[in-house]
């Protein structure tokens, strides 16, 4: 019987579909931090209309928030322990906090990239399916690490 070239164990085990993984996911992070940074009034903005936190916490977690998201991209596009954790926390406290405005029939887009978002008007239901395809790449990464580490 003949192998087939298109494996797709063996796609997932290469070092390059993980490196692609690592980079793609990483520069996500650093995109939506970058962007978030760029105007942390405007997201400061986007994260009051979920009602989820105090106000004295807006300003503090407008900045904090895309600088975690920063350090966790670097981190993952560099290979650092670390980094995948971290992202996979934030994409988990992100999906909660999707999951509670789509529950209470919030129409707010979803502030995950900032003014794009705003400016596209994503809706909740795309913002969640498109962080749990995040959150599967990043437990495809923390699985991956796992088992080719002896």
């Amino acid at each position: 019987m003949e192998k087939s070239p298109f494996n797709i164990r063996q796609i997932a085990f290469s070092s390059w579909f993980h490196r692609l993984m690592r980079w793609g996911l990483g520069g996500l992070f650093l995109y939506a931090g970058a962007l978030k940074l760029s105007d942390p009034l405007a997201f400061a903005i986007q994260i009051e209309k979920y009602g989820v936190l105090p106000a004295t916490w807006l300003d503090p977690v407008a900045w904090l928030l895309p600088i975690i998201e920063l350090l966790a991209g670097l981190a993952t596009i560099l290979g650092l322990r670390g980094g995948i954790e971290i992202m996979s926390l934030l994409l988990l406290a992100f999906l909660a906090i999707l999951g509670y405005a789509w529950w209470s029939g919030m129409d707010v887009p979803c502030g995950c990239f900032s003014l794009e978002d705003v400016r596209h008007r994503y809706g909740i239901l795309v913002a969640i399916v498109r962080d749990l395809f995040m959150l599967a790449g990043a437990a495809f990464l923390y699985w991956r690490r796992r088992i080719s580490v002896p």
